[in-house]
């Protein structure tokens, strides 16, 4: 059986705001004679790999900003990769800090607004789930830039969001793969058929051959026309 799913998923990196992606792990294949449910497999793998690179330079270039080196140290690149240092700090942003958190922020999530953009159009089914999850970013950065959390608290909810949000897309990406599964099947299935069916009439078309007997041929409507004089 030609299969689509090979049961594994892998886990792309994602910006400061965001929350790791995970991607189907399904067996793509291009070419006229891939399925559909194979086609969206490759375009999706490959829109994920777009995601990582756009994600990698963007935060790179946010990250080796002078300014920005204070708050690379205090906040994880990914939300759920938070150092216990990181969880441990109990200071909260000076009023001082906070026009230049602001925009770093801002530029992260520049970042991470593309990659959601494309995961949306992916993988429309994820959409909710990820507006979501960015609401509750968004709330977090308020609360750390009002000085109402520390940068350890928000590290840490930040932590917990990500874990909720990867077990809620998992459920989604399963629901996903399952579909992709059985349209891949079922395209096999009907292909098998016809494969099944045109290999029966050729066997027998030789057989008849080979005992002499030809097949009638087609008929094929004539009209005759009546010349009036």
């Amino acid at each position: 059986m030609d299969k689509i799913i090979d049961g594994t998923r892998a886990e792309k990196n994602c910006c400061l705001s965001g929350i790791g992606i995970m991607v189907l792990g399904l067996l793509p294949l291009t070419g006229c004679g891939a399925t559909d449910a194979q086609q969206r497999v490759s375009s999706i793998q490959l829109g994920f790999a777009q995601i990582a690179a756009v994600n990698a330079t963007c935060r790179s270039l946010a990250a080796a900003k002078p300014e920005n080196r204070t708050f690379v140290a205090k906040l994880p690149m990914r939300l759920d990769q938070a150092s216990p240092f990181q969880l441990a700090d109990k200071k909260t942003v000076r009023p001082e800090e906070r026009p230049a958190l602001l925009t770093y922020l801002t530029e992260i999530k520049g970042c991470q607004d593309v990659a959601t953009n494309t995961e949306s159009v992916l993988i429309p089914e994820l959409a909710p789930a990820r507006a979501a999850a960015q609401a509750q970013i968004g709330l977090i950065r308020e609360n750390l830039l009002n000085g109402e959390i520390t940068w350890g608290e928000a590290n840490s909810r930040g932590m917990q969001l990500a874990i909720e949000y990867r077990t809620s897309s998992g459920a989604i990406l399963d629901s996903v793969r399952q579909q992709l599964a059985y349209q891949h099947q079922t395209t096999m299935d009907n292909r098998a058929a016809a494969v099944q069916l045109v290999g029966g009439i050729l066997s027998a078309a030789v057989e008849g051959a080979a005992l002499g007997v030809t097949s009638p041929r087609p008929y094929v409507y004539a009209p005759t026309y009546v010349r009036y004089r």
